[in-house]
């Protein structure tokens, strides 16, 4: 095959997840409302934003480790989006924002299942381009978040809000991303060696990569007190829909610019471009700490749009390159846990700020959690020791 040409694996796990992303963004960009006319709080949001970005990341170690135990990946990314769907659909007896809690936390079980797996069938279909092949994963991913945004807007807009047909139309979406995963063909399995279900056989640049970028993930602003931090400010629109378009613009530049990012990754270092992802996230919070006006933010929007394309790729590109291939779904995974835990408690932290103190002490706090991992990871050179040990 023409190592220039994009592997018919990457179109087809590309729009399943075009697919699955236009049903998870039916009902994300709403899901900080949702919680506070249930009855949540500030602390409520930043649980279940904890939790929905949190707990998929920590599970991930599992699923990267028995996918690389178990040498087939492709059954590990139909269960994942399966039950993802089947998940989805329990939003509709949510009754509390304990409800919302606990169905997000089984929903997000299943991306934890195929993300690690999803990934490293990515990387192994074009082994020699991988940012690329990983950008255009991730363009797919926010080009169905925008498609879902819109669809939101619109509903909401144009006819009367009604959550159960929302997520009817979320599970349908759901559904429907499964039938490209029947297409996608397993490459050749990596042989593996030692024991893959410890911590030992990954090497000691992804153990100190993962600490390294936990640092990073613990100071990140989940975007529902992004939402909200737009949500009082004037517009021509209702707050709701205000906040729905800006969250609209952040996929819609994620998308065109994620593909870009990731070839620009294949050509350059990329330990690099993952500080630089690391300061423009900090930019960008910044921005946030600051702003006061909707234009501000929709540039911020934008920008933060443009920061996590290259971050998200950067990180995992980055992961794959420090682990031999028969340990890159355990490369991954652990990657992914160590941003899971760093979520999790830096999303309930947010919470109590949000809740008890001045919401601009969150903006400060990523800050310095942005300025720290970038630090660290600029003096860290993996060398060929600490990459075979």
């Amino acid at each position: 095959m023409n190592p220039k040409r994009t592997h018919k694996n990457i179109w087809l796990l590309g729009l399943a997840s075009l697919l699955n992303d236009i049903s998870s963004e039916i009902i994300a960009p709403i899901l900080p409302i949702i919680i506070k006319n249930l009855g949540g709080s500030g602390i409520s949001i930043g649980l279940i934003g904890g939790v929905r970005d949190g707990l998929t990341h920590l599970l991930n170690l599992v699923f990267g480790i028995l996918s690389d135990h178990h040498k087939k990946r492709n059954p590990f990314v139909f269960l994942g989006y399966l039950t993802s769907a089947l998940f989805k659909g329990l939003f509709i007896f949510a009754q509390s924002w304990q409800h919302i809690l606990l169905f997000v936390g089984l929903e997000r079980i299943g991306k934890s299942i195929r993300t690690s797996p999803r990934d490293v069938i990515v990387a192994q279909s074009m082994p020699n381009a991988v940012g690329k092949s990983l950008g255009i994963i991730s363009s797919f991913d926010n080009v169905g978040g925008t498609i879902g945004s819109i669809i939101i807007f619109l509903l909401l807009w144009l006819y009367k809000f009604d959550l159960n047909l929302l997520i009817i139309l979320a599970t349908s979406f759901s559904l429907l991303a499964l039938i490209p995963l029947i297409f996608v063909t397993e490459p050749k399995p990596a042989t593996i060696t030692g024991d893959p279900v410890t911590w030992g056989p990954l090497p000691k640049a992804v153990k100190t990569f993962a600490i390294i970028n936990s640092i990073f993930h613990f100071g990140g602003v989940n975007y529902m007190f992004l939402t909200l931090r737009v949500h009082d400010f004037s517009s021509i629109f209702s707050p709701i829909q205000n906040a729905l378009l800006m969250y609209i613009s952040f996929n819609a530049v994620h998308a065109l610019c994620a593909a870009p990012f990731g070839i620009l990754i294949d050509s350059l270092s990329r330990r690099i471009c993952v500080i630089a992802g690391y300061l423009l996230y900090g930019l960008v919070m910044a921005g946030f700490w600051f702003a006061q006006t909707p234009p501000q933010f929709w540039f911020l929007f934008i920008a933060y749009g443009a920061a996590l394309a290259l971050t998200d790729t950067s990180q995992r590109a980055f992961a794959i390159e420090l682990a031999p291939s028969s340990r890159q779904g355990t490369s991954i995974g652990m990657v992914y846990a160590s941003i899971g835990i760093a979520q999790i408690t830096g999303g309930t932290l947010c919470g109590f700020i949000w809740e008890y103190a001045a919401h601009e002490y969150i903006f400060i706090i990523s800050v310095l959690a942005v300025a720290i991992s970038a630090i660290l990871l600029l003096f860290y050179k993996p060398t060929a020791k600490n990459l075979a040990q």
